[in-house]
């Protein structure tokens, strides 16, 4: 029998006493507060686990991401992500691009958010292909969306810092709209005002050395240009299958052949024009934070299509198959119309007024994301502790600044 997360809070913090953190799975079965209930696990990181989930009273499917770091060290790693999720969803088409944030909150000391459930990232779905690459079609047309989510997350005030293929997921009911996901290493570049927040002289490491821009590896503070730099890598394996320098793991050796691959005639050269004048471009921008336009890029990407003869629409790659998701759950269609998901079982009381939840039908994806007619949508965030249900108001962007999960 499904065990509920407010009435076990005893043998959840015994369980993390016995292991270092939760074990893949673990928390399958758990309804968080009453109406979201977890199923099987779809993705994991080093700070998080991603489940399958539904809202047990509208029987809408959902994602829930679960902050496994918070359980063994008693630190946040969702508030970031929580902060771009929520600037996304107050801008116009800003959830066209990324998924739509249904709830946030903590219970039994572990951190979480439920959002969106889309379908699988472009890594996997380019190793599902019979030469593990995309056509040019196809890569392109990626790229093209690619470009217009990174645009999207820079609007909102952040670099993402972690652009690549595994970053990006399709659409559930459209399978050509490519959505940006996983912001947990992103930072602000400018603050509420839009005034550039000051550089640091030198910056850590963040994102994944195999797509990181060549700044990354001179340690200088990310921006919105370094985002496309980690594009051009991610164009460059899905058409080609693998960079050069996969497998390397010295940092300082991946940016040295990222120099030597741009000046290659078999590397960069021998790419598409589109990916040449993508590099010249981003070589001769300024860093600031408005220096990049992301209409050019698009350009560059779509005048390569027409050159070539390749049409804007049509069925892309990861169509030709049965790979929209594999761990999609079956039951009446994307957004469970007519038929009662076999995870849940049905309510028996309607669901609490004082449960924020936030959101709104899109027509694109299919996937209803409830609106609580008790709430005004002043409500931003929902934060949950055992047992009971507080909701924070305000208006804005700064009061998420100032919550700490």
């Amino acid at each position: 029998m499904a065990q509920d997360v407010e009435n076990m809070p005893n043998l959840l913090n015994e369980t993390y006493k016995r292991r270092n953190g939760p074990q893949p799975g673990e928390f399958t079965g758990i309804t968080l507060h009453k109406r979201f209930k977890i199923g099987q696990l779809i993705g994991k990181g080093t700070f998080g686990q991603v489940y399958a989930a539904i809202n047990i009273y509208t029987h809408h499917t959902c994602a829930v991401k679960i902050d496994t770091l918070s359980i063994s060290q008693k630190a946040c790693v969702l508030g970031t992500e929580i902060k771009v999720l929520h600037a996304l969803r107050n801008m116009p088409n800003g959830t066209t691009h990324a998924p739509k944030l249904i709830a946030a909150g903590s219970s039994c000391d572990m951190n979480f958010l439920v959002m969106q459930r889309l379908g699988r990232n472009l890594s996997c779905l380019r190793r599902d292909m019979p030469d593990v690459r995309f056509t040019l079609s196809s890569t392109l047309r990626a790229g093209v969306e690619m470009a217009r989510a990174i645009d999207a997350v820079h609007q909102a005030g952040f670099v993402h810092c972690d652009v690549k293929p595994a970053n990006f997921a399709i659409s559930r009911r459209d399978p050509r709209r490519v959505k940006i996901i996983d912001f947990g290493v992103s930072r602000r570049y400018v603050d509420l005002n839009g005034t550039p927040i000051p550089s640091r002289v030198t910056a850590g490491f963040r994102g994944t050395s195999r797509y990181a821009s060549p700044n990354m590896h001179l340690h200088r503070e990310l921006m919105p240009v370094d985002d496309y730099y980690s594009l051009l890598y991610s164009i460059a394996e899905m058409l080609t299958g693998r960079l050069p320098w996969e497998g390397v793991r010295q940092r300082d050796m991946v940016g040295a052949a990222k120099e030597a691959w741009a000046m290659s005639h078999v590397g960069l050269m021998a790419l598409p024009r589109c990916c040449i004048q993508l590099h010249h471009y981003l070589d001769g921008v300024d860093r600031g934070p408005d220096d990049v336009n992301c209409d050019a890029i698009v350009r560059m990407l779509q005048q390569e299509m027409t050159s070539r003869g390749i049409p804007h629409q049509g069925p892309v790659d990861w169509e030709l198959g049965a790979t929209l998701d594999d761990y999609w759950i079956k039951a009446g269609g994307p957004g469970l119309t007519g038929a009662f998901h076999p995870l849940c079982t049905p309510p028996e009381s309607p669901v609490s007024a004082s449960v924020q939840i936030a959101g709104h039908m899109d027509p694109m994806d299919g996937d209803s994301i409830p609106t609580d007619p008790h709430i005004t949508g002043r409500g931003l965030l929902a934060r949950f502790s055992c047992g009971s249900v507080k909701v924070m108001s305000g208006v804005g962007s700064a009061l998420l600044e100032r919550v700490v999960l």
